[in-house]
């Protein structure tokens, strides 16, 4: 059990303890997204349906930084979901749906699912 000095709480010490996202860059996948990112969300479909162009890049600290197009909110829900490792238990789609949907899960979530 983790001991706390008068005053703290266990969520604060937990944060303590955490890893920066930036200590996963070489782990986890970078994907840069050219065209259609926003394709799995049904509004943006509606308005200008597509397909999305996505490739894989290899970590490079010049480039692969907090930016939109680098599909950094997937790799911060991923690195969460799986506490720092790649999945290699799962099959690649069961994977990539697990993610997607703990990363959409609040926009899509209802009491019937």
């Amino acid at each position: 059990e983790m001991l706390l000095e008068e005053g703290e709480d266990r969520e604060s010490e937990v944060k303590k303890q955490e890893l920066p996202v930036s200590a996963f860059n070489k782990v986890y996948p970078w994907r840069f997204c050219f065209a259609g990112g926003w394709m799995d969300l049904a509004w943006c479909n509606a308005l200008h349906p597509g397909c999305a162009v996505t490739i894989n890049i290899k970590y490079n600290p010049k480039i692969c930084r907090d930016y939109c197009g680098l599909a950094t909110s997937s790799r911060k829900v991923a690195i969460k979901l799986w506490n720092g490792r790649i999945p290699v238990h799962l099959e690649p789609e069961k994977a990539a749906r697990l993610l997607w949907g703990a990363e959409n899960f609040d926009a899509f979530a209802t009491r019937d699912r």
